[in-house]
């Protein structure tokens, strides 16, 4: 398939934008306007989506379960903060205490929140077994209390992931740090890793590293 010649005249932007589309699929259908989504999938397929668990909730759910002990703590990133705040319910309503951090989180609520996530908070005071971010955690942040990370989307910059990674694995850290990505097969974020391998530090600057041929070819195939 030559993708320049068969694929429409779609900005860089508009490629972009698709992307998002496919990625919150993966994630986080019904994080995504109920419009949009009738628009894109018609209404059956809509409401369908809607009432299912996302497979990745699923999958973190599992790994909590089967892999994180009583006494251990679990770190989990995505992009989109639906996802998190919707994670985040749904881990609480099966038995696992959560906390949220976003970029609307107060510094004060946030040193709060990961005083007590560290088991350095005031007697009495609730402790999270799972701490979930949009990555927006500062580098000083120190999550040694975390041996398990998860990934639920996959990030354009490595190095995000990276410095995620690193809240938990620093100075003081006494177990072994666990690290899952949860990638849809067959998806855009499959794409994503592969491009992400040929091009190194993919996305420090969208708009520099990222060409058009690039998304059509996460979009669409190799061309």
């Amino acid at each position: 398939m030559d993708v320049d010649a068969d694929v429409p005249d779609l900005t860089f932007a508009d490629l972009l934008a698709m992307i998002t589309f496919e990625r919150q699929m993966c994630a986080h259908p019904a994080g995504i306007a109920k419009e949009k989504l009738e628009e894109k999938l018609g209404q059956r397929m809509t409401e369908r989506l809607r009432q299912e668990v996302p497979r990745k909730f699923e999958a973190v759910l599992h790994h909590l379960r089967e892999r994180v002990g009583p006494e251990e703590r679990c770190l989990v990133f995505s992009f989109f903060r639906g996802a998190c705040d919707s994670l985040a319910a749904y881990l609480e309503e099966k038995g696992f205490p959560c906390r949220v951090v976003n970029g609307d989180t107060t510094q004060e609520e946030r040193a709060r929140i990961i005083s007590n996530f560290q088991g350095e908070g005031p007697p009495g005071e609730p402790r999270p077994r799972v701490l979930i971010s949009t990555f927006c955690l500062n580098e000083g942040v120190t999550l040694t209390a975390a041996n398990h990370v998860i990934f639920l989307t996959p990030w354009w910059n490595g190095q995000k992931e990276h410095q995620g990674y690193s809240r938990a694995h620093r100075l003081g850290q006494k177990k072994d740090v666990h690290v899952v990505h949860l990638v849809i097969r067959g998806s855009v974020e499959e794409k994503m890793l592969q491009m992400s391998k040929e091009k190194k530090e993919l996305g420090t600057k969208v708009g520099t590293n990222l060409s058009v041929a690039d998304l059509k070819k996460l979009l669409f195939g190799n061309g």
